[in-house]
């Protein structure tokens, strides 16, 4: 039998086609780029076509689809049906600790139920003490509420499970910067683009810090590096957006900020994404608006409020606190 625990967890396939589309679409996920969650999604349901009963399969479009909901405007649709997906896993395999890591990931971005995801988290470490992803979202989401010394154990073992992992790596150093130390953040990066130089996640968390640093020469210089490799990146627009209007290139920020404004509308244009626009603009009226319209939609970003080096001013803001409060950080 194909897939036992030891080398992917949850119950084997003996159908060698399911388990080589499941492999290949593990790998596209883990490259964190539209075209990777693309590509992953065809391949698990190509898994669950060739067999239905295949557990792990379903947990991956789960967590694939919960990997895309995250980089939309409105994510219900997808969160939906990362939810069903989930779900058949646990139908078909209680045991399935992928599957119970992408219901707590999804309780925790767009349930805003933080007891519930941490019991879900625990219940995916419980069941499987080897599935880095589950020590990884865990703890990302510790880390964004505040608890950086457990966020730190955690993702520390994550890297421990799967040290080889490029994005568990670009997550610890998000971990270390939220928390404060964009040194070692900055040490970390350096080690996952050791292994691939062209790793768009550890690309774009390295130019926001070197933003927030004021080091804008190094960080342009990062971000057009991305820009090169895939100029359509999540999230490119508004960190040049922020780093022009920060280094003083205010019409080349309100350039950005009014093509966003235009795509306001569509799957992709985020309100989140304005309003740090507007707030290092220093236009706080403006920037509360979109804000409140981003937790409206449920946009991932709202829950990186205390921790986005991006929000500075927004933190300083005297209405923050009630923002805040409406997703319960």
């Amino acid at each position: 039998a194909l897939g036992r625990k030891s080398i992917s967890g949850g119950e084997p396939t003996d159908n060698i086609a399911a388990y080589q589309a499941y492999l290949e679409a593990r790998f596209w996920w883990n490259k964190r780029s539209k075209e990777g969650f693309a590509r992953a999604i065809v391949l698990f349901d190509e898994a669950i076509d060739i067999d239905s009963g295949y557990a792990l399969a379903y947990s991956g479009k789960a967590e694939a689809y919960v990997m895309m909901a995250i980089h939309l405007a409105r994510p219900a649709e997808y969160i939906e049906t990362a939810r069903k997906a989930a779900g058949k896993a646990v139908e078909l395999d209680g045991s399935l600790a992928q599957a119970y890591a992408a219901l707590g990931w999804i309780s925790f971005v767009y349930d805003y139920e933080f007891d519930e995801a941490e019991r879900l988290f625990k219940k995916a470490i419980e069941l499987d003490p080897g599935y880095a992803t589950a020590y990884n979202w865990y703890g990302v989401m510790l880390s964004m509420l505040g608890r950086d010394e457990e966020a730190s154990d955690l993702m520390t073992r994550a890297h421990q499970l799967d040290p080889a992992s490029m994005i568990i790596g670009r997550d610890r150093a998000c971990v270390l910067s939220w928390a404060g130390r964009f040194d070692d953040a900055k040490t970390q990066l350096e080690k996952v683009l050791a292994m691939d130089p062209a790793f768009l996640p550890a690309l774009a968390h390295l130019g926001r810090i070197y933003t927030a640093e004021g080091r804008y020469d190094e960080a342009y210089e990062t971000f057009e590096k991305l820009r090169a490799i895939d100029g359509n990146y999540f999230n490119l627009d508004v960190m040049l957006g922020h780093l022009y209007a920060k280094s003083g290139r205010i019409e080349e920020s309100r350039r950005i900020l009014a093509d966003l404004i235009s795509r306001s509308d569509s799957q992709e244009g985020k309100a989140f994404e304005i309003g740090i626009i507007y707030s290092s603009l220093g236009e706080a009226d403006s920037a509360l608006v979109w804000f409140n319209r981003a937790v409206d939609n449920r946009e991932f970003s709202v829950l990186l409020m205390d921790v986005n080096v991006m929000t500075d001013n927004l933190r300083k803001d005297p209405r923050y606190p009630a923002l805040k409060g409406r997703i319960g950080l």
